[in-house]
């Protein structure tokens, strides 16, 4: 399987380690406030301003959530039970629901 389509329960050492934090990239702002003041970093809104000028363009970066969920309803049902049987650990590993919509 393409790597960037890889279960993240088969690419990383999940249960081989104790993570005292996850984040996805679905709250990627606020996980990097968490993580930036949990190590006491000054002058947070600074330093993600800062990264944002190294951010390549995004062509998803206007998709708002309805638009995201009119996608997944034009996927037929079989299509879906067949990621959700791929991806059946992540899902239940990462609180995502089982139907995209």
């Amino acid at each position: 399987m393409e790597p960037h389509y890889r279960p993240q329960s088969v690419s990383g050492a999940f249960c081989d380690l104790s993570y005292s934090f996850i984040g996805k990239t679905e709250t990627y702002v606020v996980d990097i406030n968490v993580i930036l003041q949990q190590y006491n970093v000054k002058d947070v809104p600074a330093i993600i301003a800062k990264a944002k000028q190294f951010r390549r363009p995004n062509e998803k970066k206007n998709i708002t959530l309805s638009s995201y969920l009119d996608r997944w309803k034009s996927v037929d049902q079989e299509t879906i039970m067949k990621l959700q049987k791929i991806y059946s650990v992540d899902i239940e590993m990462f609180g995502y629901p089982e139907q995209p919509y």
